[in-house]
């Protein structure tokens, strides 16, 4: 049985581990104790930064300096110190990166080194398996009441239909005025099981946890790092015992409340979600070292060696540093940040039989704003090479607002795991598996299943569902259409188009192309031209004949719907300003907006989204 403890210091993380093993949570009164011991702020060894810290760690002298880092390195900008004192001290250490390999002007990828020929173009990444848990676009505002409503008292209701990681959610929700009364309900649905159950966790942790800066620093390590504090994997084993311990006299519809307003409730059958909560609640089972060994091998292998160089190759040298970190540690911190505490496996980034669940591309890089992501790392110091210190801090900024939004405002989140098709039949029949959702929604992000079943059965299965009203609108993003229309891309439309696209593109890189030739050989640097061609192509006309072809027009009439040539929430593509008409083009205004967008996003720049609403 587990002890009833004072608020703990820091644990013996053995201590801790002893202490799970002998937790048997199908005994009632253990699992009582288990989930109140957990509600006690379990803090790590190292407390979460809040802003970038003294890079002066010396962990064979168990020392840690703590201090803000305010003074960076001046020749990789990497890590900060607080003193000369501290970086002479810990220069030994920093040298192996400052000084290392990849930063250095003799670094060449792997077939230069090799004499070999080029990839003439560096080939999709092959999955391990079949997860996708971080999102690949930018994070969307499916409300954006200041162009829409206009009314911030009132309520409304939202679907996500494949809704993927929390990312748009966080963003909708943060986008809200501070004033905003109306009460939101959300309903989050994704088909994968596991997409759902890690969701539920992040909900469970922001709004149930009564140390708010733990809880963010634990979502955003269970959502992006591949190990975390031992102290966060009994947080998250505690929350999910205490969210399922009316299991199995309440089936479906399990809820509970955050603060005075929310709530969040399961609306799908709990039983085929036990095997994940289980493998998320073991304490052992995949080792850490285990994991390194199972990560090494997808992240690390051979064969994909030329396509990682070529990332490599596109990259400043202290991008290239921290990437490779990154790839190496598999860890969302600032680059100097300690990390010795991070001795537990995020076990929801692997199978239960241990394999990493992504390919070996995965970035948690890609689902953000580059941008925004180094604005958030420069307002808490770091620079903007330690690209993973600046998402860390973005996200925390992130997580912060949310958290305290779902505490404060009136926020109903619904959560399935259903097929589309089951959702829709369920929503029309009533309560989903108990669980009373109102069935008429003001958004409907229907993502990317416009791509696998077509505009017209989407629209004539969600109209119904569809509020009414000039606000009322589903989106959509078209992410796979170019590849089934002639002029989809500049490369196929080939001709105006491509000489076009051709022009823009070098116009826009000439100041920007730099060593390139020189470190991926000649033919090489001229596909970095051809690989982000559609960033200058105007793709628009090809894509109303693509969506004409899908009989758009007949659906359109029948539904008394409106393809909205003004979008009001979502930008006709990625990288264009809401407002912007649709044959707008991506906003490359500087050399530097070039150098991110091509080589810290995964996206195609051929992907287009759609607003259809209400006809007036």
């Amino acid at each position: 049985m587990v002890k009833r403890l004072p608020a703990p210091e820091p644990m013996d993380d053995d201590v801790l581990l002893e202490m799970m093993k002998d937790v048997d949570l199908s005994d009632p009164k253990v699992m009582d104790d288990f989930v109140d011991f957990t509600k006690q702020p379990l803090r790590p060894l190292h407390p979460p930064p809040q802003r970038l810290v003294c890079a002066n760690v010396q962990l064979l002298m168990d020392s840690v300096c703590g201090k803000p880092g305010t003074m960076a390195c001046a020749n990789c900008k990497l890590v900060s110190y607080c003193s000369k004192d501290c970086q002479r001290a810990h220069w030994k250490i920093h040298k192996q990166d400052c000084k290392g390999h990849l930063r250095s002007e003799q670094w060449m990828p792997i077939w230069r080194v090799k004499g070999r020929k080029a990839p003439s173009f560096a080939e999709e990444a092959l999955p391990a398996a079949h997860f996708s848990l971080w999102g690949e676009t930018p994070p969307i505002d499916l409300i954006n009441l200041k162009d829409n409503e206009k009314d911030r008292t009132k309520d409304l209701s939202l679907l996500f239909l494949e809704s993927g990681d929390l990312r748009h959610v966080v963003k909708t929700v943060n986008s809200l005025p501070d004033d905003f009364t109306g009460k939101l309900q959300i309903v989050l649905n994704d088909k994968d099981s596991t997409i759902t159950a890690r969701n539920l966790v992040m909900l469970l942790l922001l709004g149930g946890q009564n140390d708010a800066l733990l809880a963010v620093d634990a979502v955003i390590h269970f959502w992006f790092s591949t190990f975390l504090p031992f102290e966060y994997h009994a947080m998250i084993s505690g929350t999910l015992a205490s969210f399922t311990r009316d299991y199995p006299d309440i089936t479906t519809g399990l809820k509970t409340s955050f603060g005075l307003y929310s709530s969040v409730q399961l609306g799908c059958d709990l039983a085929p979600l036990l095997d994940i909560v289980e493998h998320l609640n073991r304490a052992v089972g995949l080792s850490p070292n285990d994991a390194q060994e199972e990560y090494d091998r997808v992240r690390q292998d051979p064969p994909r060696k030329d396509t990682v160089d070529w990332m490599y190759a596109g990259l400043k040298p202290s991008h290239r540093a921290s990437v490779q970190q990154y790839r190496r540690m598999g860890l969302v911190l600032p680059f100097g940040a300690v990390h010795a505490h991070f001795n537990a496996t995020n076990v929801s980034l692997f199978s239960p039989e241990g394999i990493w669940l992504q390919h070996d591309s995965a970035d948690p890089i890609h689902g953000w704003n580059i941008n925004e992501v180094i604005a958030s790392g420069k307002a808490q110091g770091a620079q903007p090479e330690d690209i993973y210190g600046c998402l860390y801090f973005h996200l925390s900024d992130q997580l912060k607002t949310f958290a305290k939004r779902i505490r404060n405002f009136s926020i109903d989140f619904k959560l399935f795991a259903m097929e589309p098709d089951a959702l829709l039949q369920s929503l029309k029949d009533g309560p989903v598996e108990g669980v009373a959702v109102q069935n008429r929604f003001d958004r409907i992000d229907v993502f990317n299943v416009v791509d696998r079943e077509g505009l017209e059965k989407v629209l004539n299965q969600w109209t119904p569902l569809l509020s009414e009203g000039d606000n009322a609108a589903i989106v959509g993003l078209f992410q796979d259409w170019a590849g089934h229309h002639p002029k989809g891309t500049a490369r196929t439309a080939k001709g105006e188009h491509y000489n076009n696209a051709f022009a823009r593109v070098v116009d826009i890189m000439q100041m920007s192309f730099g060593t390139l030739p020189e470190i991926m050989g000649v033919d090489a640097a001229g596909d970095v031209i051809t690989r982000h061609l559609d960033l200058g192509y105007n793709n628009d006309e090809a894509f109303h004949e693509f969506l004409m072809k899908q009989e758009l027009e007949k659906v359109l009439g029948e539904a008394r719907l409106v393809l909205r040539g003004a979008h009001r929430i979502v930008p006709n593509r990625i990288g264009v300003n809401i407002k912007a008409p649709s044959s707008a083009l991506p906003e490359v205004p500087t050399e530097e907006v070039w150098y991110r967008s091509t080589n810290f996003t995964s996206i195609s720049w051929a992907e287009r989204y759609v607003e259809i609403g209400r006809l007036s």
